[in-house]
């Protein structure tokens, strides 16, 4: 498995056909550890999501749906049309083989993974995949917009008044908001920390805050502000649900917008495409 990093922007990580297992144990673990994942249910689905992230790390379940050769001839697909794709898979079972076709062939180059008894093994063993790839990039944490979503904002205190901001964006070290230009001197950069009540869909959580940066323009001031080391475990989990709802939902949009692939996977000649 040949090192493959992407060091500035890291990579979005896609989790094809996944078990209930790996959406429900693994998927979390690796969204705490601040990697950018997705999932899609349907294989016919995938090649339109990929070519809009055409240096994603894709993971393939390939223990239903489609047989082993016919996963073979998709990933196979999908490396002549996207070569930069990066393609492991997991299963369960697998006879000698099918192991060997898989794990013998530079189109698997993050490697074959058999899902163990202790799922927290499985992941350790993902990590460590993700890691010698460069998923995560130079960047510390996932942060998503918040630009269009209504339902997202920030209720700071000030001086015994409350002020309610709309957010810009947001990680688990900190979010913009956007702030009217006649307030900004009230919010100074590093001089106090503020008490501030995060509302995410319907959920919310209070921490404290520092300002950051305050950038004013013609129409705002966008508010930098950064949570305190001790965001607790509850709002850090707020934080990532929100998170990972939002950039999945970009995915189901792409999903949405497209035909899906009807390719026959049975036969090796998957460059004559029906899509």
């Amino acid at each position: 498995m040949e090192t493959n990093q992407n060091p500035l922007y890291g990579r979005k990580v896609i989790f094809i056909n996944p078990v209930f297992s790996t959406r429900t144990v693994i998927i979390p673990r690796l969204v705490e550890e601040e990697f950018e994942v997705y999932t899609i249910a349907e294989y016919q689905d995938a090649k339109n999501v990929l070519r809009e992230f055409p240096d994603a790390l894709c993971f393939i379940n390939i223990d239903d749906k489609l047989s082993h050769e016919q996963w073979f001839n998709f990933i196979t697909s999908c490396k002549e049309e996207l070569p930069s794709i990066i393609f492991g898979v997991l299963s369960s079972h697998m006879s000698k083989t099918d192991n060997h076709m898989f794990i013998n062939n530079d189109t698997v180059a993050a490697g074959f993974i058999m899902r163990e008894e202790s799922l927290e093994n499985t992941t350790q063993i993902i990590i460590k995949i993700l890691d010698k790839f460069g998923a995560k990039g130079r960047r510390r944490y996932v942060r998503a917009s918040c630009a269009d979503a209504s339902n997202a904002s920030v209720l700071i205190k000030h001086n015994n008044k409350e002020y309610k901001l709309l957010l810009i964006d947001i990680s688990v070290a900190g979010a913009a908001c956007i702030l009217p230009n006649q307030h900004a001197d009230f919010f100074q950069v590093n001089n106090d920390k503020h008490a501030v009540a995060v509302y995410l869909g319907n959920k919310s959580f209070e921490c404290a805050a520092t300002v950051y940066a305050s950038m004013p323009n013609q129409n705002y001031c966008k508010l930098v502000l950064l949570f305190s080391h001790e965001l607790s475990l509850t709002a850090k989990k707020i934080i990532h649900d929100y998170i990972t709802a939002l950039l999945q939902h970009n995915v189901n949009s792409i999903i949405n917008a497209h035909q899906k692939d009807t390719t026959d996977y049975m036969t090796k000649a998957h460059n004559k495409k029906n899509q």
